[in-house]
């Protein structure tokens, strides 16, 4: 599995120009968190220059759990610009799984090519159930929309599965939606058990 000094050490170009975002995309190349942040603070910025400097690497297998259409559309995008400003000859951007018109043999082919794969979660349970991705071949996950995850959620169980198989892979989860964890009986410390993982929570307002 790539380190993250290797990923470092390809062409990378950032477009963080506050402080924070700075100082967030620091903390999250370096550890596990569950990122909350208010709205309009530009999450999908950070996430997409953190997908980007292991996109430079050219030799992970990140999967993007929870996004929707337009969040796919616009980091696609957004890859694609940073890999053009960079200048990185391994980027390959986004690809998304969404659709069972994808064959079995083409997705089985990209996973082990590698690179950056949003994928419904529907799809991907099946994949990790049928063996067709192993848990330790997966470089990290990032999960989008965290709030949304709860103990019987299709996403716990990926995770759960995931983390149970792969003790080295990072796993980083991000919500724009602060008030979901101010609802019922301790719900930040039930969002982490939900994500089943040591990680700790930045809250940013």
């Amino acid at each position: 599995m790539p380190s993250e000094s290797d990923d470092l050490q390809q062409p990378v170009k950032l477009s963080l120009p506050l402080e924070y975002q700075q100082e967030i995309f620091n903390e999250l190349r370096t550890e596990d968190e569950l990122l909350i942040l208010a709205r309009g603070c530009g999450l999908l910025r950070i996430v997409t220059n953190l997908l980007h400097s292991y996109d430079a690497a050219g030799n992970n297998l990140i999967l993007i759990v929870g996004a929707e259409d337009r969040e796919n559309g616009w980091i696609g995008e957004a890859l694609a610009e940073h890999a053009a400003i960079s200048g990185s000859p391994k980027a390959r951007g986004l690809s998304v799984v969404n659709t069972d018109l994808m064959s079995v043999g083409t997705r089985e082919r990209m996973y082990a090519n590698g690179g950056i794969f949003s994928i419904t979660s529907r799809i991907l349970v099946v994949d990790l159930l049928t063996s067709l991705l192993a848990p330790g071949t997966i470089t990290g996950i990032i999960v989008l929309h965290a709030d949304r995850v709860v103990a019987t959620s299709t996403e716990a169980f990926i995770l759960r599965i995931y983390r149970q198989q792969n003790k080295d892979g990072f796993l980083k989860a991000f919500s724009d939606n602060p008030e979901a964890f101010t609802v019922g009986f301790a719900p930040l410390a039930t969002m982490m058990r939900n994500l089943f993982k040591r990680m700790k929570a930045n809250c940013r307002r």
